[in-house]
């Protein structure tokens, strides 16, 4: 305003062609002015969405890591069931038995818990139904990724938090049994760390997205 006033106080002493240009000025000056925001105005949250998109690779890393083992272990238990069935066909070897340290997750999975639908009686035993474990981790990984990657994760946010306490709750049981019978299987226990991961994220990420609608819904002031 003040700016404005001494460009006024110099209009006085000008002449024609000047004026023309002070007018054009003045008009400038005065959109320039209307559109700064004032120090009580409410700053737009310019960062609501960098910071809704940020968090994204996080979980598209994690479930991309999960869907991977998850096929390879669908991989692994496919060639065990049918190893028997191949006559001279070798010894299949997975990369996730390590005897040196005791680790065989083809013998996991070879496990009744390793069919939890059925071990549950949530469908019958040998049905078409009756996938295994790594299976549904593949279904469950990839719904994260797809969501994730087409930016759909914020408003699908509840259906993936109740996903990804599902998922935690059969890691902790799976996590028990296989502390029980003593048995170590590598891609099982990263798949747990990805579960746990993944469900501290989105517990952090609805709380966060909780606050950003209740502030959403505060008015600003606009002088």
């Amino acid at each position: 305003a003040k700016a404005v006033g001494r460009f006024e106080i110099s209009l006085r002493h000008s002449t024609p062609t000047t004026l023309v240009s002070f007018v054009s000025c003045k008009h400038t000056l005065r959109t320039h002015l209307r559109s700064l925001p004032s120090h009580k105005k409410r700053q737009p949250d310019q960062t609501m969405t960098s910071s809704v998109c940020l968090p994204r690779r996080k979980p598209m890393i994690l479930s991309f890591i999960g869907l991977v083992l998850s096929i390879y272990s669908v991989y692994v238990e496919h060639k065990v069931h049918t190893k028997n069935e191949m006559e001279g066909e070798e010894e299949f070897v997975a990369l996730c038995d390590i005897q040196l340290i005791g680790a065989s997750c083809s013998s996991v999975f070879t496990l009744p818990e390793g069919k939890l639908l059925s071990f549950f009686h949530i469908v019958p035993k040998d049905s078409l139904l009756d996938v295994p474990n790594a299976l549904l981790g593949c279904i469950f990984y990839f719904l994260i990724f797809l969501l994730e990657a087409t930016s759909s994760s914020f408003a699908f946010l509840p259906l993936l938090l109740l996903l990804n306490c599902a998922s935690m709750s059969t890691s902790v049981f799976l996590a028990y049994k296989l502390t029980e019978l003593r048995e170590l299987c590598l891609v099982c226990w990263t798949c747990h760390l990805l579960n746990g991961t993944l469900l501290y994220h989105y517990f952090f990420w609805n709380g966060y997205s909780k606050r950003l609608r209740l502030s959403s819904k505060i008015p600003s002031k606009i002088e």
